[in-house]
């Protein structure tokens, strides 16, 4: 949690593109201090620019070759208004715009976001499934050492073309790409010497020795290349060994419950290795003395691994644990419902670590998410954790209680975070969903000697989940004292929703109490 100084207001506005005063109050704020050269560039880049069409030429023109050129207008940022020449005392025609279709704007996404290097990901795919396919008929013939060799030899060709392109001062991007390629097939290596079994002959054992060694030199000199320069070497050397470790996890899953043990050793570690992650980036952003806004440019760690390929390289890696484990190895998924839960939490708790730098526009000081934030990463946290309880709540309860106390932790960091009326109603049915749980954990003979008890004391026992009106009563008093905490926070509405909350339990409760005079 950061302290009150660390945060900061969150504005929201909503300002048309083509208003005339638009750059002038950019540069404004720009003198101000409001905002700095990178976000207006970015603000610029996001929102005031427009694809250019062919140019058209005028007929009058051709016909006229004499007549004058008139030069392009560029707006552009100054802190002193320009006086209007001659030339620009002229009346200009009416410029019209027109709105691109929605099919049309979603096909301009679609060419915008196709660049060089998702091609050369997707000739890197056809070439392995290509020569995949060509040594099928023939893969029998080869023992287990052989079969692991081809996918070796193809990671290493990935690694020396890696290699000789960064060498090349034009092929920088095709150099980070077969990189990324070369960090994904790590995992697979590991993964296809278990399951070869290299561990029957010494010969095998020499390779896989041999070739684990080679990996993880190969890993370690990669993400040093990639991330040593946006961050420290402790941090760098953590995002190697989060790496390795979970493809370290994929040997011994032939030992009779390791499978399960390696899901949860990847899950805990990478999360425990996330945090570490993020406060040392924080702690070096403070030993530098840099404020709200510069740390907000230089967290590009947790921002980075957010959105772009810190992101896709942990989840790439955490999904083929699973993966292996749900589909190959046949482990129950309802026994892995907690390690969904706890990669929800860890998407969840890393997007609330992004700092939020005052003058951004994005923001809003309503305190309501950014809906793009909210949709790619709350929201995805949210249903791994919803997923989690799914999967476990019926077979293992003791489980589902963990998960339960993930969800609270969760919802409650969003209430004080967005103060939303959904936030606090999850917060009520997990509450209430835990009580059953806890009930269905209690042993057979103490519930039954319980609820013999009270049926005997009320001469209830045509009724006996009556005495439910009564036994729930402390928690709905919880629920009172946490509309009464809303008061004092002055969130009034949101604390008369809590009031209605507790009316409509209460008035629940009452009906079930009905059935019996004692309750």
């Amino acid at each position: 949690m950061s302290s009150p100084k660390d945060r900061s207001s969150k504005i929201e506005l909503s300002v048309l593109a083509s208003h005339p005063e638009l750059l002038t109050g950019l540069d404004a704020w720009l003198r101000l201090g409001l905002l700095s050269p990178a976000e207006v560039e970015e603000l610029c880049r996001q929102y005031l620019v427009c694809p250019l069409r062919d140019p058209a030429v005028d007929i009058s023109e051709i016909e006229n070759p004499r007549a004058p050129i008139a030069e392009p207008k560029v707006p552009a940022l100054s802190t002193q208004k320009a006086v209007p020449s001659s030339r620009e005392s002229v009346a200009r025609p009416t410029e019209t715009t027109q709105t691109p279709n929605f099919i049309g704007q979603i096909l301009q996404s679609l060419m915008a976001e196709i660049s060089v290097v998702w091609l050369l990901f997707l000739g890197v795919f056809m070439v392995v499934v290509s020569s995949g396919v060509l040594a099928a008929s023939q893969w029998e013939r080869f023992p287990a050492a052989g079969q692991y060799g081809v996918l070796l030899a193809y990671t290493l060709t990935f690694w020396a073309i890696s290699s000789w392109a960064n060498r090349q001062h034009n092929l920088h991007l095709t150099a980070q790409t077969l990189q990324e390629v070369t960090l994904l097939l790590v995992p697979i290596n590991f993964w296809a010497m278990d399951t070869f079994g290299l561990w029957r002959y010494p010969w095998d054992w020499a390779v896989a020795i041999a070739a684990a060694l080679f990996l993880t030199w190969i890993t370690a000199r990669i993400i040093k290349d990639q991330y040593q320069s946006f961050s420290g070497k402790n941090i760098t050397r953590s995002i190697a060994l989060n790496h390795l470790g979970l493809s370290y996890l994929h040997w011994g899953w032939a030992l009779a419950g390791f499978s399960l043990a390696a899901v949860y050793l990847g899950t805990v570690g990478t999360a425990a290795a996330r945090v570490y992650q993020v406060q040392q980036q924080r702690l070096q952003s403070i030993k530098r003395g840099e404020n709200t806004e510069t740390f907000a440019a230089a967290f590009s760690l947790s921002r980075d691994f957010l959105t772009y390929k810190k992101a896709a390289l942990v989840a790439y890696s955490l999904g083929i644990l699973l993966g292996r484990a749900i589909f190959v190895k046949d482990v129950n998924i309802a026994e892995m419902g907690l390690a969904l839960a706890i990669c929800g939490v860890l998407l969840a708790w890393l997007d609330w670590q992004q700092p939020r730098p005052s003058g951004t526009i994005k923001n809003n000081i309503s305190g309501q998410p950014n809906p793009s934030n909210f949709f790619n990463w709350q929201l995805a946290g949210g249903g791994l954790l919803g997923l989690g309880w799914l999967v476990c709540f019926r077979q293992i309860p003791l489980q589902a209680i963990a998960v339960s106390g993930l969800a609270v932790w969760f919802f409650y960091n969003r209430l004080v975070r967005f103060w939303q009326e959904f936030d606090l109603l999850m917060l009520e049915a997990v509450g209430l969903q835990s009580i059953w749980l806890f009930w269905r954990v209690l042993p057979l003979g103490i519930k039954t000697q319980f609820v013999a008890f009270l049926t005997q004391l009320t001469n209830s026992q045509e009724t006996p989940w009556a005495f439910w009106g009564v036994l729930l009563l402390p928690y709905l008093i919880l629920i009172v004292s946490a509309a009464e905490w809303l008061y004092r926070k002055r969130k009034f509405k949101l604390a008369r929703f809590g009031e209605n909350l507790a009316l409509g339990l209460g008035s629940v409760l009452t009906v079930i109490s009905f059935v019996n005079p004692f309750w």
